[in-house]
């Protein structure tokens, strides 16, 4: 927690103790939550029983939403023992519809499919999305002389994502790993029950695990997180989620929220921070009119984008579809971005400039120049931006 946070910041701890007393009182700062080993899973859609009686059978209809397409999400995890077989995990989550795609790759090239099994598309929590996991196994040795990836395309979006394996831990490190996930679009909009998820993966086991959310700028109280879940993976660990239900007004509002993670193997507890992405605005310039009236051969456009937070972010060229590369790498292209850089009372937004020297008998005859922007903050993670000289100019 920062040192300037308000003292009285409110904080929730969820633990994970063997001997919590079962009637425990509750304490307006802090709560503790037990998993009730014997209780029933709890089925992913909760259909209705159809009504029936000896000469009446009632048919209930039951109506799905209509679901826009969505890019997946991909992360992929693997085991780090020392045994001679590494196992590789690609989970793929969040997208529609169910057709996707999904390859490994060794060193950049497609691996012999028949080492891996790829699972069918099942439904995810979001309504009307789905997941995937695809599972491969290596040798010890083709794992520290090789670079793996899982390469995903989701068609219905014309999205394609490639998400490395990261290297094992050094020894004496912990393998656990922490993530903070915001709401979905969804539950902020839909359902309107927007929560925030801490991810905790590849535990050795439950031993003196916690999860304490708050909130460091302070504000409002929090609510109290849902139960906590403990699920045990296929490599024999174990991973917990804890969410915490926020408002769509405080996650509108830009407030921050951190969930602090501690654990037996853990040398300290590891906190990770969440805050609202906010999607950039994005303008194309034309060449201004003294490049225009004057002599020089190639004329300027430029991709004006700003406000958007966190600074990471991407910017891309096209000519009539052609794609020049990424902005920040198209140098030999007649690109050049600037870092970006954070706006003067812009609420920690940031903003960049991308400029595009092009050549102006390629302007003067029509030719259309796009400036593409990929962000997390936006709807579809892209935004794109034409432009061309209208005729009589």
């Amino acid at each position: 927690m920062p040192k300037n946070a308000p003292k009285n910041a409110q904080k929730i701890v969820q633990k994970w103790p063997k001997n919590l007393p079962k009637n425990a009182p509750k304490n307006p700062k802090k709560s503790s939550q037990k998993w009730p080993k014997n209780a029933p899973p709890t089925p992913p859609f909760p259909f209705p029983r159809p009504a029936h009686s000896d000469d009446v059978t009632a048919l209930i209809t039951i109506s799905f939403p209509v679901v826009r397409p969505r890019p997946p999400t991909v992360d992929v995890f693997q085991s780090c023992d020392d045994s001679g077989l590494v196992q590789l995990l690609c989970l793929i989550d969040g997208f529609a519809p169910a057709q996707v795609g999904v390859s490994w790759l060794v060193n950049g090239d497609i691996f012999d499919d028949s080492h891996a099994h790829t699972e069918p598309a099942t439904p995810s929590e979001a309504a009307g999305t789905f997941r995937k996991v695809s599972r491969l196994n290596v040798t010890a040795a083709e794992w520290r002389d090789s670079t793996f990836s899982c390469r995903v395309t989701h068609e219905a979006t014309g999205t394609e994502w490639e998400e490395p394996a990261r290297s094992c831990s050094a020894p004496g490190s912990s393998p656990i790993s922490v993530f903070i996930l915001p709401p979905s679009p969804s539950d902020l909009y839909i359902t309107q029950t927007p929560k925030i998820s801490c991810l905790v993966t590849s535990l050795p086991s439950d031993q003196d695990l916690s999860i304490t959310w708050s909130r460091p700028s302070g504000g409002g109280a929090l609510r109290e997180p849902l139960p906590l879940k403990l699920t045990n993976q296929y490599n024999g660990t174990f991973t917990a989620l804890s969410q915490l239900p926020v408002t769509t007004a405080d996650w509108e509002g830009g407030a921050s929220f951190a969930c602090r993670v501690g654990h037996a193997d853990l040398p300290a507890p590891v906190e990770r921070t969440m805050e609202k992405s906010l999607p950039p605005s994005v303008y194309l310039i034309p060449p201004p009119a003294d490049e225009l009236s004057g002599p020089r051969p190639t004329l300027s456009l430029t991709c004006l984008v700003r406000g958007f937070f966190p600074e990471n972010i991407d910017v891309q060229w096209q000519k009539n579809h052609e794609s020049l590369g990424f902005a920040q790498n198209a140098e030999n292209f007649g690109a050049s971005t600037a870092p970006a850089r954070r706006e003067k009372g812009g609420a920690g937004s940031f903003f960049l400039y991308s400029r595009l020297e092009v050549e102006r008998e390629e302007w003067e005859k029509g030719t259309t120049f796009v400036c593409t922007v990929v962000h997390e903050g936006l709807p579809l993670r892209f935004v794109q931006r034409s432009l061309h000289r209208n005729p009589g100019n």
